[in-house]
């Protein structure tokens, strides 16, 4: 009998001893996501973003506040950019984002006169939002605007100008406005619905974009959030 209790007593304290592994609290957890140089198709590495720092337009003050980029960190992005490519300064801004905070704007040309629009994070990762069929006439504005005011962040608004190339008409440049709608993490992506509305009424301005999105109501069925 005195084995038999001493026996239960080794096996209790066996499993006492097999606790399950400590789970770390969500602001605790250690990310081991490896760390990426350099970011292509829209995909940022956030392994280093605390989400706790990630702001919310529902949820604290925003602004984008774009700056011109000085002429020290027009050097410093042409050295890290392709060689057949130039930085338009007059449309490139520092600006600041809720999610991935400090950031640079950059509209770049290159030798093909195509346009090619990326943000580049302060750990010098790229994300590119936008790269031109045409050939680039010049970029006439750029603006950033939450559009369709769903919290997600700001929207960027860009009206380039550009040429075909083909055809009697092929030399004269014609308006193009698009918008980049922020998926809700500093991350962007246009619609073809919303640039065929702004295609149909010819919008040329921010201004008219921002009016067209309050009367055509944009934010209705935007493709993008249907994908897969």
């Amino acid at each position: 009998l005195a084995l038999g209790i001493l026996s239960g007593l080794i096996g209790l304290a066996a499993v006492g001893c097999a606790q399950p592994a400590a789970i770390a609290p969500a602001d605790q957890a250690t990310d081991t996501t490896e760390s990426v140089g350099s970011v292509e198709d829209n995909e940022y590495d956030t392994s280093e973003i605390d989400p706790a720092d990630a702001c919310s337009l529902n949820e604290c003050e925003f602004s984008v506040s774009p700056s011109p980029l000085s002429s020290d960190e027009i050097n410093r992005i042409t050295d890290e950019i392709r060689l057949d490519e130039k930085v338009l300064s007059n449309q490139s801004f520092a600006i600041t984002l809720p999610y991935i905070g400090s950031a640079d704007f950059l509209a770049i040309e290159n030798s093909n006169n195509r346009l090619f629009l990326r943000l580049r994070t302060d750990r010098n990762e790229y994300q590119n939002i936008y790269e031109s069929d045409w050939t680039l006439w010049d970029v006439k504005a750029v603006s950033f605007e939450d559009i369709h005011q769903d919290g997600d962040g700001p929207d960027i608004i860009v009206i380039a100008e550009y040429i075909t190339g083909i055809g009697p008409e092929g030399a004269d440049p014609f308006s193009v406005a698009t918008v980049f709608f922020n998926r809700g993490d500093d991350t962007f992506q246009e619609d073809a619905a919303v640039n065929q509305i702004l295609s149909d009424r010819k919008a040329s301005t921010i201004n008219e974009v921002i009016e067209i999105a309050q009367t055509e109501e944009l934010v209705r069925g935007l493709q993008y959030r249907e994908g897969p």
